[in-house]
């Protein structure tokens, strides 16, 4: 079971080692791990990324840490653990954590690769950028035809290019 306490910093969470073996498991036959170009950085972070055909995504990154994997592009990033909504709505019992971390990682990676997620980036009137997002396609198209969802500029990007708005 998970801490009552979620401010509970000494909880117990998998490690790196069982969150990278679940991230591998989960990945097989959803995401192109053979593709991935995989490092470890100046901490030891263990790093899986794709470059992107879009420029402006840059590439798609999972770093994996213990209790948590951290999922990001050049515009967002997310930080997947026991405290994400997505997580939590599935109830893990603790020896099931790392996989449902996991999972929910590589169903997030899956979609953003297969262009299902669009990222955005606003700008102030001097073209510096003030905040960037991410949503699913289904809810960015709902929202195009709301006034208040348009900002003096504003761009749009998927997997795999600019998406522009009519």
């Amino acid at each position: 079971m998970l801490p009552e306490d979620e401010n509970d910093e000494t909880a117990d969470f998998p490690g790196e080692e069982a969150i990278e073996q679940a991230f591998i498991a989960a990945a097989a036959g959803k995401l192109p791990l053979d593709q991935a170009e995989v490092s470890e950085n100046q901490y030891g972070v263990r790093i899986y990324r794709w470059p992107s055909p879009c420029e402006a995504v840059g590439a798609l990154t999972a770093s994996i840490h213990e209790g948590e994997i951290t999922l990001g592009t050049d515009t967002f990033h997310d930080h997947i653990n026991a405290r994400a909504y997505e997580v939590r709505t599935q109830s893990p019992a603790r020896d099931e954590l790392a996989t449902c971390i996991a999972s929910v990682t590589v169903q997030l990676a899956d979609e953003i690769m297969r262009g299902e997620r669009i990222f955005s980036v606003s700008y102030d009137e001097t073209g510096r950028a003030t905040s960037s997002g991410m949503s699913p396609r289904d809810v960015w198209e709902q929202r195009l035809g709301e006034e208040r969802w348009k900002p003096a500029s504003q761009r749009f990007w998927d997997w795999h290019g600019e998406v522009f708005r009519d």
